[in-house]
């Protein structure tokens, strides 16, 4: 965020989604737990849902 983005899009210079996302965890692991556990949750409960009612 703090660094400028590249003009031209290369794949080469992002890193790849598991880096970003372990960096993230290294530096804020409640949150990120928390978001995890929200968006399990959330998809639990629409599974539970579905199968429930159909």
């Amino acid at each position: 965020m703090s660094r400028p983005q590249p003009r031209r899009f290369q794949r080469t210079d992002q890193p790849p989604l598991l880096t970003v996302f372990c960096e993230l965890l290294r530096k804020h692991p409640r949150e990120i737990y928390a978001i995890t556990e929200d968006i399990l949750g959330g998809l639990r409960l629409r599974f539970y849902v579905d199968h429930r009612f159909t």
